[in-house]
């Protein structure tokens, strides 16, 4: 099960180990891909609330959990670096060729960056 969720970050991590967080940057009320969204912290738990087209709710899950996954992926960076003595590419790798084998080919306009 870890090593399944380690290869699903590796995919989408394009610059590990050091990811971008998108919630310490820019002004979120002035991009309207987050309206109708908010996170609430409550009792150590994260609640989001998410609206919209499926692109609109990934984008809006990606910033609203910006810390939380950027913590996650260095952590398992570290992790399996230390209990496989292995690079993070060779995850990044292994999950394209895993993944790609799987995904139909998107548009080029559905794979740019947000």
């Amino acid at each position: 099960m870890l090593a399944a969720a380690a290869l699903g970050l590796a995919a989408s991590a394009k610059t590990a180990p050091e990811p971008s967080s998108p919630a310490t940057a820019g002004n979120p009320a002035a991009d309207p891909r987050l309206n109708g969204s908010f996170r609430e912290d409550r009792g150590g738990w994260a609640y989001i609330h998410l609206r919209g087209e499926p692109r609109a709710i990934g984008f809006q899950h990606g910033w609203h959990l910006a810390v939380e996954i950027d913590d996650i992926l260095k952590t398992m960076v570290f992790y399996f670096g230390k209990t496989t003595k292995r690079k993070w590419a060779f995850f990044r790798e292994a999950a394209e060729r895993m993944f790609n084998r799987t995904l139909p080919k998107q548009s080029g306009a559905s794979r740019e960056r947000d």
